[in-house]
């Protein structure tokens, strides 16, 4: 028992001090990149990715791929278009996501896991990623590998050639993580090769020199990419489907309302409470008028005669009281 509990501490003490031996086994054995350049200025990568999953269930690898690069005050935003994903010779699923400032290709299955060693083949053609804005020369920088690797890549070789006869002048390159100067490979003509392992979240570099005007003058812009291509893309199925609505919403609304205004012209209005009551006060003053009218005239005619008929009758008191008796 107490030999059981020493080797346990020394296993995880071992642990502990050598994090890396615990993901040993996942490692890429070799990552292989052949570019050939074309004469309008594209370029079609190539790349042989040895993973080694170890005894861990994985269900694929990411690939992720810087798209922008600075040049001077200047910043070179290149275009990449997967053209063919494989794993172990047969066609492999894959996702692409696309960011502002790289693009990354999610291959494999998510309903399956895989462990082992597989060969991952990524084919995919690059535009505006020459750099041919130079006095005296046209040039391909390129992170061959990325940096965004988990685990380390034991070997790295990288090719680079034109399918228009132009050989490459010199070539060199650089290893380690981001704007390193470590030069731990070698160049042979237009072959490059590491000379040790490249650790998680390092990569390597190189760069390319042709004779000037080998190449179209690629675009550079004063700013980086700031908005994200998913927001862009929100953006432009946004767009048109407000102006659909617009165009198709708006002129039935107005038909709507001017169908609306022209039936309520033609009918009857109706009259309020208040505006009733109004002209009912109104009749009722105009009948007292009238009344008030008629009684006034019958009683200048009733008094006419009364008075009439007493003068009358004055007139036979006084011609009595005058005969003699």
């Amino acid at each position: 028992m107490k030999a059981f509990l020493q080797n346990s501490l020394l296993v995880l003490f071992l642990v502990l001090i050598s994090p890396k031996a615990v993901f040993a086994q996942e490692k890429i054995n070799t990552f292989d990149v052949n570019i050939t350049a074309h004469e309008d200025g594209s370029m079609t990568v190539k790349e042989s990715i040895e993973y080694d999953f170890g005894q861990e269930n994985r269900h694929g690898i990411f690939r992720t791929i810087p798209l922008v690069s600075k040049v001077g005050d200047l910043y070179r935003v290149i275009e990449v278009d997967f053209q063919t994903v494989k794993r172990d010779g047969d066609q492999e699923n894959y996702q692409v996501v696309e960011r502002s400032k790289e693009t990354e290709v999610k291959i494999g299955d998510p309903d399956k896991t895989i462990t082992g060693p597989h060969n991952y083949i990524i084919i995919y053609k690059v535009k505006n990623g020459i750099g041919s804005n130079y006095a005296d020369h046209d040039e391909i920088y390129w992170n061959i590998t990325g940096n965004n690797w988990q685990i380390p890549i034991e070997k790295v070789s990288y090719q680079i050639q034109t399918d228009f006869g132009i050989a490459p002048l010199e070539s060199v390159c650089y290893t380690g993580p981001v704007s390193s100067k470590l030069k731990d490979c070698a160049v042979k003509e237009n072959l490059i090769t590491s000379t040790t392992a490249i650790d998680a979240y390092q990569g390597m570099t190189a760069v390319t020199k042709f004779p000037v005007n080998t190449f179209p003058k690629s675009v550079l812009q004063k700013s980086e990419p700031v908005f994200d291509p998913d927001f862009l893309m929100l953006l432009k199925i946004y767009i048109p489907v407000v102006l659909g609505l617009n165009l198709l919403v708006a002129p039935y609304l107005v038909f709507w309302y001017l169908r609306k205004r022209s039936k309520q012209r033609s009918k009857p209005r109706s009259r309020t409470p208040a505006q009733r009551s109004n002209t009912t006060r109104k009749i009722n003053r105009q009948s007292v008028i009238s009344l008030k009218s008629t009684h006034h005239s019958n009683s200048g005619r009733s008094n006419s005669s009364n008075t009439s008929s007493m003068a009358k009758h004055t007139r036979n008191l006084r011609q009595n009281w005058r005969k003699p008796l």
